[in-house]
């Protein structure tokens, strides 16, 4: 490049800009880097549209970063070769040791000894060069891009401005080796139980997130369905149970979210679905050591992987102190108690271990699993166990809690003669919750169901009646 360009048409913003991008000496010129920061941050002038325009604006400019503001290591694919040992996982050393992949031949303008001579032809280049890198500014000023398949935009919340730039790169070794969050992630897909709800309760509203079963048949549980309507934001995509079996990855639907993360801390992702996600994006699945990673593990987990550590400890604090406020109202301290779900075509119950989060939430009310729960717990290596009913007078515990899913099922439950040999079923010292959502927020807990007034706040009460059946 011997030439001069003529930027003398361009305007001064996108001149000063792109003037330095022209310099003869290559090493004089900014790195991508400098450039993308130069981009994203415009001298502040009076907005001459309305302020939706500028919002989905800012939205479609986050969106074109994703693309644009690439780690200079990281090794990118063709459409048909996705490794995803490489496009994640390459470190600097990595790099320079890697050889040279294939591509494109230099263009004549870049290889020594074959620039033109100075002349109209070049002058000529030089301008057909300058008006496409002010296009490339002016598509990160305004580009629109769409999302999801059917054209409408997916919601998307920037990560909040609390998180921890210097936090990055995250590496977390998990069970099928590590993954490494370079940057902090602008669109974030959630997969498996709690995440998605870590995720909103640290900030960042996840653009795609499992499907649930729910009393509203939106698809949401009702926590997730007001945290997003409390943001001003619209439906996510919600990966549907399809398939021949419940456990059915949904890929196709992940992939069509353009994740930059994926957090799948408790999923049960195989290695191969784990390799068949990580083609999409880097992710987060169950870390080493954790044979179960429910409460405090998905919670913290999330957190480091958003960049927000210190929050997560935060959040999890708060939930303590939530759940624990509850229960001293309710006068629940020091009650012991078995958790349970009654199961009459199989003549048993199904009782919650000390591994479970539900035990987990309500001992956070200050009560405590009764010892019977964990005598019986025969191989003491899951959430639930199975006991007959003939086994059933073995439960002894200050009060039992009843999940069901329907009224008529609870009320069948108290009906239900069989259960009358658990004691305190028998005394009437019974705590009970029901309903599609209501069972979901108590028996799948998470930092966001227990804010629900709809759960928690009703088990209380119902537990500080069975108390005072005592």
């Amino acid at each position: 490049m011997t030439a001069t360009a003529d930027l003398t048409h361009l305007p001064t913003p996108l001149r000063h800009i792109i003037e330095p991008c022209l310099t003869p000496d290559p090493h004089q010129r900014p790195d991508a880097q400098t450039l993308l920061a130069t981009i994203r941050t415009p001298p502040l002038t009076t907005p001459p549209w309305p302020e939706a325009i500028h919002t989905l604006t800012r939205q479609q400019h986050t969106e074109l970063l994703r693309y644009t503001q690439i780690d200079p290591t990281t090794v990118l694919p063709g459409p048909h070769d996705l490794d995803p040992t490489k496009i994640f996982t390459t470190d600097a050393t990595e790099a320079a040791e890697a050889e040279p992949s294939a591509g494109p031949d230099p263009s004549p303008a870049e290889e020594p000894g074959t620039v033109g001579t100075p002349g109209r032809k070049s002058r000529t280049v030089l301008h057909v060069l300058a008006a496409m890198v002010a296009l490339a500014v002016a598509l990160a000023a305004a580009v629109f891009w769409p999302n999801g398949d059917d054209g409408e935009a997916t919601p998307e919340k920037p990560v909040e401005a609390a998180a921890d730039t210097d936090a990055f790169p995250v590496t977390i070794e998990h069970d099928y080796g590590e993954t490494v969050v370079r940057s902090r992630p602008q669109r974030v897909a959630a997969y498996g139980w709690g995440a998605a709800e870590a995720a909103i309760a640290l900030g960042t509203f996840p653009v795609g997130i499992p499907e649930d079963d729910s009393a509203s048949g939106q698809g949401m549980l009702p926590w997730v369905a007001h945290a997003y309507e409390d943001e001003g934001l619209g439906t996510p995509v919600l990966f549907s149970k399809t398939g021949t079996g419940s456990w059915t990855l949904p890929a196709e639907q992940i992939a069509a979210t353009a994740p930059d993360l994926i957090l799948a801390p408790y999923s049960g992702l195989t290695e191969e679905q784990y390799e068949q996600l990580s083609a999409i994006a880097p992710v987060v699945a169950r870390p080493v050591g954790a044979s179960l990673e429910p409460w405090e593990g998905v919670v913290t987990t999330t957190a480091r992987a958003l960049g927000v550590s210190a929050e997560g400890e935060e959040l999890l604090a708060e939930s303590d102190a939530r759940l624990a406020e509850l229960g001293e109202r309710h006068g629940l301290k020091g009650l012991s108690f078995a958790a349970v779900v009654n199961d009459p075509p199989g003549d048993r119950v199904h009782v919650y271990s000390d591994a479970s989060p539900v035990v987990r939430v309500l001992e956070g009310l200050g009560m405590r699993l009764a010892d019977s729960v964990v005598g019986l717990d025969a191989d003491g290596d899951g959430m639930m166990y199975t006991l007959d009913y003939e086994d059933l007078d073995r439960l002894e515990s200050d009060v039992v809690v009843l999940y069901a899913t329907t009224p008529e099922t609870a009320e069948l439950d108290l009906a239900d003669e069989q259960l009358n040999a658990l004691p305190a079923f028998s005394a009437g010292r019974i705590g009970q919750l029901f309903g599609t959502d209501e069972f979901a927020s108590a028996a799948s807990p998470t930092v966001l169901s227990i804010r629900w007034p709809g759960g928690m706040p009703v088990l209380a009460e119902s537990l500080q009646k069975a108390e005072a059946a005592n």
